[in-house]
């Protein structure tokens, strides 16, 4: 059994939503700083238009936030880097789409964008807790 709990390790074992909150809030972080860089890049080489594969950043995102919540949480790194993964698709969703509503985020592109938001999440989130 899952036993919730604040985050930072030590304690019981169990879910740490301490550690995914801090997790999300670096993904996040690292994805603004990447955004800006890249926007800057995109500028000054006077691209006409956004290389679709440049979008990857925030999986590398997702996963980097998904070591930390595991390695604080210190167990469980496959539920706190996907729960990272979730958490930052959904709030990216939410903020930046006009309209969105939790239907629409579980259809089609939504619902492909939470799966590879998990995926990325715990990917992160095994490497963290193993390393």
């Amino acid at each position: 059994m899952l036993a919730a709990r604040s985050g930072g390790g030590g304690g019981r074992l169990g879910f740490a939503p301490g550690a995914v909150l801090k997790g999300t809030l670096v993904s996040l972080g690292i994805a603004l700083i990447i955004s800006l860089v890249l926007s800057t890049i995109i500028t000054l080489a006077g691209w006409e238009s956004f290389p679709s594969y440049l979008g990857a950043f925030h999986y590398i995102s997702i996963a980097l936030g998904g070591i930390l919540a595991a390695r604080r949480a210190r167990s469980f790194g496959w539920l706190h880097g996907g729960a990272v993964g979730i958490l930052y698709t959904v709030l990216l969703a939410f903020l930046f789409t006009d309209g969105m509503t939790f239907g629409a985020l579980l259809q089609g592109k939504g619902l492909l964008d939470l799966l590879y938001g998990l995926a990325a999440g715990v990917a992160g989130g095994v490497l963290g807790v193993n390393a």
